[in-house]
């Protein structure tokens, strides 16, 4: 099986095929330094657009202020938990 996000050679068409989709926004929510930045760079390094917060509170922050494709968060932060975060989320977009 091949991993889509690591082949950055070929472009994804876009859906109304106007040319290359925009990159997935992602959201990078952890406490742990050494593991946002190496997430920030591997997924910036396959095309992403990635943002970082280190805690819940400016994660939300980030959410309120643009838009993301993908959030991904530690589960075990303070002062908000992950899932407390994910729950916010949820409050804030009942669609999402």
């Amino acid at each position: 099986m091949t991993n889509p996000l690591a082949d950055t050679s070929t472009s994804v068409p876009s859906s109304d095929g106007a040319g290359e989709a925009p990159p997935f926004r992602v959201l990078v929510v952890d406490d742990d330094v050494g593991l946002r930045l190496t997430l920030e760079t591997f997924l910036s390094s396959v095309g992403c657009e990635v943002m970082t917060a280190c805690e819940g509170g400016e994660g939300l922050q980030l959410l309120f202020n643009h838009h993301f494709d993908v959030v991904v968060s530690d589960l075990t932060m303070a002062p908000m938990d992950g899932i407390t975060f994910l729950r916010e989320i949820g409050r804030m977009n009942p669609d999402a």
